[in-house]
């Protein structure tokens, strides 16, 4: 990417929490290489899963997980996770972006499907494994942003 478009790039480890291998992807939004917004696990939330709600500490909270009693053994907590939505949600401040600028959200990768939220309006979706994909948000970015995801 050009070092003079603004970017979003994602860092290591978010979606499905109690996941045995609990493998995706915390945004971090960027407009160029000199400016970020870090979204790296602080402020997450599991929304409208059977449990209930639950802050994210970071990536890879699977062993810390109060919902699941043994992530990587037979735990009753697990049996289904493949068959249900898990939504994470978080809220951030969007510093001003220069004119001319693009900003993008890149995800390093979920597991499996995602399907994306940025403040009311769905991004898209993304199939496949561990692979990397974006979205433009450029035109919908001003103020206070509320993202929602989803993982499957």
């Amino acid at each position: 990417m050009p070092d003079d478009r603004s970017s979003i790039k994602q860092p290591d480890t978010w979606s499905r929490i109690l996941l045995l291998f609990c493998l995706a992807s915390f945004p971090v939004f960027a407009m160029d290489s000199r400016i970020s917004v870090s979204l790296d696990g602080n402020g997450w939330a599991l929304v409208g899963c059977p449990f209930g709600s639950k802050p994210v500490s970071g990536p890879n909270d699977v062993q810390r997980s109060p919902f699941v009693s043994n992530p990587l053994g037979q735990s009753p907590d697990v049996t289904d996770v493949n068959a249900k939505e898990w939504w994470y949600t978080c809220s951030f401040p969007m510093p001003p972006v220069a004119k001319g600028h693009q900003v993008r959200l890149v995800f390093d990768g979920v597991d499996y499907f995602a399907e994306v939220w940025l403040s009311g309006s769905r991004l898209g979706s993304h199939e496949s494994a561990y692979t990397a994909f974006d979205f433009d948000v450029t035109d919908r970015l001003s103020g206070y942003h509320h993202l929602w995801a989803a993982s499957y």
